[in-house]
């Protein structure tokens, strides 16, 4: 069974960009970010756990082709 997935993300540059006057130690990469969210979405239920992975495959894919490296493999469209 097919169904669409709207997965919304609202990131605050300013929040991704800063670095802590500790060293940078809390700094989080964006793609953890993402990843955080979308594990605490699926604890709560909102995304199955069955969508999971082909969401985080989306999120390591569009994150490989920003930094330059390509797609991922993924092919086709949810």
């Amino acid at each position: 069974m097919l169904k669409n997935i709207n997965l919304t993300v609202s990131l605050d540059f300013k929040s991704l960009c800063s670095v802590s006057s500790l060293g940078g130690s809390s700094y989080q990469p964006p793609l953890q970010l993402l990843q955080a969210e979308l594990q605490s979405e699926v604890n709560s239920g909102a995304i199955s756990s069955s969508d999971q992975s082909a969401l985080s495959s989306a999120q390591t894919d569009i994150n490989s082709a920003l930094r330059g490296g390509g797609s991922g493999g993924s092919t086709g469209s949810l």
